[in-house]
């Protein structure tokens, strides 16, 4: 469930999700809610029409794992069948497939217009711009498991437990 609290953390609404969630974003506004749960393979969308919550339901998007909502409203999604990086444009249940067979496993925002997505099985972190949805960038590290963002820094972890530490004022992402 998705719960909504008052000051006082009091419950003054629950909306009804998924059987496991496995990722879970908002927009900017705090109007969308999207969460992914691999289990039942479905991406939940919760809007916010000002009086109510509306809410939407995505099948067959191939497992998916983690979710992303951009400033623009889009929705990105790693999936664990097929690998991929999908993005739907605000609106639509059409996905266009941004990368395929790569072991993608996390999405961050590496900065306004950045995410940053871990590829287990290619051995890289790939940087794509959610405005143009093109790969700006690939790093190459070896096994990456996840990555967070701290400023203009960046961690990225490792299945060896080494911790990579990129200062991405010197790299110009």
């Amino acid at each position: 469930r998705v719960v909504g609290l008052d000051k006082d953390y009091k419950i003054v609404e629950s909306l009804a999700i998924s059987d496991r969630a496995t990722g879970i974003d908002t927009s900017t506004d705090g109007r969308l809610i999207a969460i992914s749960d691999t289990a039942a393979n479905k991406v939940i969308i919760h809007e916010y029409l000002g009086d109510r919550w509306r809410m939407s339901v995505m099948s067959g998007i191939g497992y998916p794992y983690d979710i992303f909502v951009d400033v623009q409203k889009n929705i990105w999604v790693t999936n664990k069948l097929g690998n991929q990086l999908q993005v739907f444009p605000f609106g639509s249940r059409i996905p266009i497939v941004l990368i395929a067979g790569q072991g993608q496993k996390t999405i961050k925002q590496v900065n306004d217009r950045t995410l940053g997505i871990v590829c287990t099985e290619s051995n890289e972190i790939v940087m794509i711009d959610t405005r143009t949805k093109a790969i700006v960038n690939r790093m190459p590290i070896k096994l990456p498991v996840d990555m967070s963002v701290q400023g203009k820094t960046m961690y990225i972890a490792n299945v060896y437990n080494e911790i990579y530490r990129i200062d991405r004022a010197k790299t110009n992402d």
